[in-house]
């Protein structure tokens, strides 16, 4: 199956190619909203992996976009706050404007490829044994909730 990966960050594309491709995906990488529109213009997209970004609001208008032109098309927002800006607002806009889901960085790679899966299955996946990564074992729900260090135990007290 065919997704777009969009994000004005060329690793950030990269990464999550070959994270997709690893579980059967056939992925093409998208840098600005218009070069994603493209894309899903083309061929048969049916995933959508976009960048939103506080700084700017180019991946939310892309999500608004899909959504009234494709509305068969499954979006994933990947929340990223390398501003100081705060996300959340920008990310339940997402939510509202037709993204199935949002995640945040740092997020965890199976979780991601479970959450790809179960709104865009792979019908073409890579058996287990070339990916490593056994797509039904990744069905984790997202977002996945930032966890609190592990409180230490009281000094003198023996660890058990």
């Amino acid at each position: 199956m065919n997704m777009v990966v969009v994000d004005d960050d060329a690793g950030s594309r990269k990464s999550l190619r070959q994270l997709f491709e690893g579980i059967g995906y056939r992925v093409s990488e998208a840098a600005s909203a218009d070069a994603a529109l493209e894309v899903i213009a083309e061929g048969r997209i049916i995933l959508a992996v976009v960048s939103l970004n506080p700084a700017d609001w180019q991946g939310l208008s892309l999500i608004k976009k899909i959504r009234r032109n494709h509305p068969g098309l499954s979006v994933i927002a990947v929340a990223n706050n390398k501003s100081k800006q705060p996300i959340e607002p920008l990310a339940a806009l997402a939510e509202t404007w037709g993204a199935a889901a949002v995640v945040y960085r740092p997020y965890e790679n199976r979780a991601l490829m479970g959450l790809a899966q179960r709104l865009a299955p792979s019908t073409e996946a890579v058996p287990r044994s070339k990916s490593g990564v056994d797509p039904e074992a990744v069905a984790t729900p997202l977002p996945i909730p930032r966890l609190a260090p592990r409180a230490r135990p009281p000094s003198g007290r023996p660890r058990q």
